[in-house]
């Protein structure tokens, strides 16, 4: 019976590590130790004890969930109690125990991680577009909810300021350019939400000005 109890209590654990902030177009966040700014999956342990993960999965191919496996290490891969592991996504698995052998597609894809039964998937997150050091991370207050963070926090908590949401550029009518006589220009919204603000001198608006 103790053995059960221990045997549920472990696999309940086991379901609870979660994908918590993703970054994958990373230009200038933060680099290697090879001195490359790689894309960057973080792992989080909201559990009360340490958890190993050793032989467990992650993918960016529900089609192929064992692509790469966590090695065995004696402490790399042990994450302490609300502990968070940063791991580089560069196809360069050559580079170290901590780079895995995909990198992620910033117009979109999934990121998987599985148990290492190789079939149940343990946590996973679709994800579209993404712009330039902005990571995708889980919502303090809701982390269920997924947004988007300007100021990335691989391996730490994440951010309370986060977007719901990118919005699409303006559509300007004419391409920049000089013009030597008057001019019309519009500006469209493309978007259902947000408004357009415009200045003469290059400075941020607060509507305002």
């Amino acid at each position: 019976m103790f053995f059960l109890v221990l045997f549920i209590l472990f696999s309940e654990l086991k379901g609870q590590l979660i994908i918590n902030e993703i970054l994958a177009s990373n230009l200038s966040y933060g680099f290697d130790g090879y001195g490359e700014y790689d894309d960057i999956i973080e792992i989080f342990n909201p559990t009360q004890i340490e958890i190993d993960l050793t032989g467990y999965f992650l993918s960016d191919d529900i089609n192929n969930l064992t692509k790469w496996i966590f090695p065995a290490h004696d402490t790399l891969f042990v994450i302490p109690p609300n502990g968070y592991l940063k791991l580089w996504a560069d196809d360069e698995p050559e580079q170290g125990v901590d780079h895995l052998s995909f990198s992620l597609d910033k117009d979109g894809e999934s990121v998987i991680l599985t148990d290492p039964n190789g079939t149940t998937v343990i946590d996973q997150i679709h994800f579209g577009y993404q712009l330039s050091n902005v990571s995708y991370g889980r919502d303090v207050q809701n982390i269920d909810n997924w947004v988007y963070f300007t100021n990335p926090s691989l391996g730490f908590t994440n951010n309370a300021q986060g977007y719901n949401g990118i919005l699409s550029p303006p559509h300007i009518s004419l391409n920049t350019g000089y013009y030597d006589q008057p001019i019309s220009v519009s500006i469209l919204n493309p978007n259902n939400s947000g408004e357009i603000f415009y200045t003469f001198n290059e400075s941020f608006s607060t509507g305002n000005n």
